[in-house]
């Protein structure tokens, strides 16, 4: 009995450290994409974010015109704003400014890297 109880509160401490160490860890980073007026758009290669943490993809229309970035309509003036829970690579490609391109890659969260940083 006394070995159940002991479990049990070893698996409430634990959850609780993890709860509070999430919480710790989330920073949020945000990566902004603007979207100028001029003829040719250059996107970034690639955007690394992590899954599940507070990191956001922003992405702004500073024409006066709208813009399509795979099939998503930005207004003039405008931005639209992106979170990735699931890791994966994600191909954006606007289609108004000749198919430049970039690669949102989101990473599994990876606390031995995290912690190397």
């Amino acid at each position: 009995m006394q070995s159940r109880v002991l479990k049990t509160i070893l698996a409430t401490l634990l959850v609780a450290l993890f709860a509070v160490g999430w919480l710790w860890f989330e920073e949020q980073r945000t990566h902004t994409v603007i979207v100028t007026g001029q003829q040719t758009v250059v996107l970034p290669a690639q955007v690394v974010l992590i899954a599940g943490l507070r990191d956001t993809l922003i992405i702004r229309n500073d024409t006066d015109e709208s813009v399509l970035l795979v099939g998503r309509p930005i207004a003039p003036h405008q931005q639209i704003r992106q979170r990735y829970r699931t890791p994966g690579t994600y191909q954006y490609v606007c289609t108004s400014h000749g198919g430049a391109s970039m690669d949102v890659i989101v990473e599994p969260f990876n606390i031995v890297r995290w912690l190397r940083s």
